[in-house]
């Protein structure tokens, strides 16, 4: 429900289960990763209901280094529109730019070899 920037997570892998609610709108958030051609993908569309979504970090990153491949974390956002400007940090708040119903429900795992 929460607004992401554009960033990239620490963690080994994460990975995301979404509610596709059907309702056609132009102003519902979803989830967006950049592609290697720098291009942003909408990955909310791209899966069908069961699916769920992997993509890895910078921890995986590093990781993947040290077998001489390179895995990079996935730059990655939850935004109505991925270019829009950067907004401060609105972690427990919607885009702005999103519809104030039938928006878009996910829950994510992270995964990390780390304890924080």
């Amino acid at each position: 429900f929460g607004l992401l920037n554009a960033h990239r997570d620490r963690c080994l892998i994460t990975i995301v289960a979404v509610d596709q609610i059907m309702e056609e709108t132009t102003s519902k958030t979803a989830l967006w990763a950049k592609s290697p051609d720098d291009i942003w993908i909408n990955l909310d569309e791209r899966v069908d209901p069961g699916e769920i979504i992997i993509f890895t970090g910078e921890d995986f990153e590093q990781l993947s280094e040290g077998f001489n491949i390179k895995l990079p974390a996935v730059l990655h956002c939850t935004r109505v529109d991925p270019n829009a400007e950067r907004l401060i940090l609105l972690d427990d708040l919607p885009d702005p730019e999103s519809s104030s119903h039938n928006n878009r429900v996910s829950v994510a795992f992270v995964l990390s070899d780390s304890m924080m």
